[in-house]
Parts: C-alpha cells; sequence; structure tokens
C-alpha cells in the first residue's frame, strides 16, 4: 500500500515538472520596449546593522550608468553599529540623491520591522517607481537602467534575478540553491502559479503599492516579497517577471552556517506556508528526494525505482531549460553535484521544529 502511494505521488511530481517545462518552452525572454524617456526611479534600501556592507553596497550604484533621474533611500531598520560614518564618504559626491532616513519599529502595527522600513521608504519615494533591494548586493553597471526599462505602462510588479557571488564550496551550493530556486519562481509564474520572487530585486509602481494597502494588506510575514506578490496578483495588478530574466544583481553567500541555517529556516517555513502554492510542491519534492535516496539502497520497488530516476533526469533537463530561459550561468549538469546538498538540507529542515521552534534573523526573532 505505502509503495502504491509512493508511485503515484512520483508520477504526480513528473506531471508536475512536465508543465512548468512546457511553460518554459511557450514563453518568451524578448527585451520590452520600455517607455519613451527615461523613467525616475527610487531605490529603497532597509538596513540593519550593515555598515560593512554599505561602501561596497554605495559604490556599485555610484557606478550606475544611467540618464534618468534617480535616489537612494537607506531606511534604517534600529541599527546600532556606525552605519553614517560608513556611507557619509558618499553622501558629498554621489551621482544621485542619498538620503538616509529612521524607521521606528512599532509593535502595536503586527508586521516586521522590515515590513515597516518598506513602508517607510515607499512614502519618503519621490518617484513613482520604486526598485527594492538589499544592503549586502552589488550591481552591474546597466543595472538600474535594465529597471527603468520596465517601467512601462500598465506595469505595476515585477521581480528580478538575483545571483550570488563568493568562491569556495559552501558559496557554489549556495549559488545553485539560489538559481535552483528562481528557477522556480520563473516557471511557477509562467506557468500561472503564484510562486514566489526576491524582495532584493523587484520593481513596484508606488501608486499600485499605495492603493493595495502596501504591507498592512499582507499582515505579519517573514517572507514579505511573496506574500506582496501574491496579493498584488490577488487583486488583479500586472504581475510580471523582468525580462530579459538575466541577474544583473549579487548578494553575498552566507559566512557561516548558522546564517545559512537560519536563513534555509526563514525562506521554507515563510514559503511552504498552508496558504502557499508553493507548499504541494515542496512535498512532492521531498516526496522524489527521499524515494531517490531509498532507490539507491535497493529498497524501493523496481517500477518506482524507474519512476524516481527518470524524474531525476527530468528535473535536470527542466532546470537547463530554466536556466537558459534566466540567462544563468549555473550548468544543470551539476545537479547531481548539489542533490546530497538539498538532501541535507531536507533532513535538517525537517529536524529544525524541534531544534529551533522559533526561527531568529539579524538578531531579532521572526
Amino acid at each position: 500500500m505505502i509503495f502504491t502511494v509512493i508511485t503515484t505521488l512520483l508520477a504526480c511530481y513528473t506531471v508536475f515538472v512536465a508543465v512548468l517545462l512546457a511553460s518554459l518552452m511557450k514563453s518568451s525572454n524578448a527585451p520590452s520596449s520600455g517607455m519613451n524617456g527615461p523613467a525616475g526611479v527610487s531605490i529603497i534600501i532597509p538596513f540593519r546593522n550593515e555598515a560593512r556592507h554599505l561602501p561596497s553596497l554605495l559604490a556599485s550604484l555610484a557606478g550606475q550608468e544611467y540618464s534618468g533621474q534617480w535616489e537612494v533611500l537607506l531606511v534604517n531598520d534600529g541599527s546600532s553599529d556606525n552605519y553614517r560614518d560608513a556611507a557619509a564618504a558618499f553622501q558629498g559626491d554621489f551621482p544621485a540623491r542619498l538620503r538616509i532616513i529612521d524607521s521606528v519599529f512599532d509593535k502595536s502595527l503586527h508586521l516586521t520591522s522590515k515590513q515597516q522600513a518598506l513602508d517607510k521608504g515607499v512614502n519618503e519615494a519621490r518617484f513613482e517607481w520604486c526598485v527594492f533591494s538589499d544592503a549586502d548586493m552589488s550591481f552591474d553597471k546597466d543595472w538600474l537602467a535594465s529597471w527603468a526599462a520596465q517601467a512601462i505602462p500598465g506595469a505595476d510588479f515585477i521581480f528580478g534575478h538575483t545571483t550570488v557571488t563568493g568562491r569556495g564550496p559552501f558559496a557554489w551550493a549556495q549559488r545553485f540553491q539560489l538559481a535552483f530556486l528562481f528557477a522556480a519562481a520563473y516557471s511557477f509564474h509562467k506557468a500561472g502559479i503564484a510562486g514566489s520572487c526576491m524582495g532584493n530585486n523587484l520593481l513596484i509602481r508606488k501608486k499600485a503599492y499605495v492603493a493595495l494597502g502596501g504591507q498592512a494588506k499582507i499582515g505579519y510575514s517573514i517572507v514579505e516579497d511573496r506574500d506582496l506578490y501574491r496579493a498584488f496578483k490577488r487583486h488583479g495588478y500586472s504581475v510580471e517577471s523582468a525580462v530579459p530574466f538575466s541577474a544583473k544583481a549579487s548578494t553575498l553567500p552566507c559566512a557561516t552556517f548558522g546564517q545559512f541555517y537560519f536563513q534555509m529556516i526563514r525562506w521554507a517555513r515563510g514559503g511552504f506556508s498552508f496558504t502557499s502554492a508553493l507548499l504541494p510542491a515542496g512535498l512532492l519534492l521531498t516526496v522524489q528526494n527521499f524515494a531517490f535516496l531509498t532507490a539507491l539502497f535497493g529498497l524501493l520497488p523496481f517500477s518506482s525505482s524507474i519512476v524516481c530516476i527518470a524524474n531525476f533526469l527530468l528535473t535536470m533537463f527542466y532546470l537547463q531549460s530554466a536556466f537558459k530561459k534566466m540567462n544563468s550561468l549555473e550548468s544543470a549538469f551539476l545537479f547531481p553535484v548539489y542533490y546530497p546538498v538539498m538532501l541535507f538540507e531536507t533532513v535538517v529542515l525537517l529536524f529544525s521544529f524541534f531544534i529551533t521552534p522559533k526561527a531568529e534573523w539579524k538578531g531579532r526573532k521572526l
């Protein structure tokens, strides 16, 4: 009986990946036409104790090649480090308006401090188009120009593609994992499923954000980017992926396993909530992973093992197709190398509910 259930779930996984693959095949990655002239853009970056990252962030922003009007709003989310000193060197000689504003955390609002910082930034923004990002980012010189090209009439919410920098096996595993997650987010979106996005690289129209009700509309969330995506989509606003879906923004890898552990918990527990379309997909992937491991030890019936191995190969083909559409530098042929990491993460996440009942991120309980 149990093997029949497993085989059925494996077949469901096959169908689901095939649907995502078909959606990728029919999607276009032709660039958008953009507006007649450069759009005004407000870059909103909430931060908390990021003094060590601000110089490289601001240097990256200062190197942007963009002819339109733009500004940078650094929203202080309760920092206790020397962030003002870190940013001081750029405030006198910066190619755009650069402001540091404070967001005061109000517990009565029942929102995370980051959500409140994002609302503060949008309220202070001078321009109609707002780009959300993080303090530990760096950007290609045409990053801002590429976002401005997405600011077309009728657009409300557009999410982009982020990659991970750094060398070594630990950084590579995180880079491949992020590419895997973006492949899922991109293909889910193309399939018409409210999937996910990354809040460190997305464009919103201020008027739509305010009309929606901002973060208050989605309520307390540790994955406010994904929930904002869903809220825009649910209320009939235009939600799209950037065209082309190339990674022009980079983030740093977690420096320690502890940081990686809490990030993994935040993504998984926030993303795989009971109201998320990601949950059934995550459960099917978990079944596929454990079934594959069982098949390697010869503990799965032959017919189920064949389906499981076929799914593994199908997943590789799906990833390669997604990576090509995303203009990713990652290769799906390295998926077998990453696979043990995925299996390890699955086990760790299951045990984390007993080890770490409450997740923590950047010094605050979530």
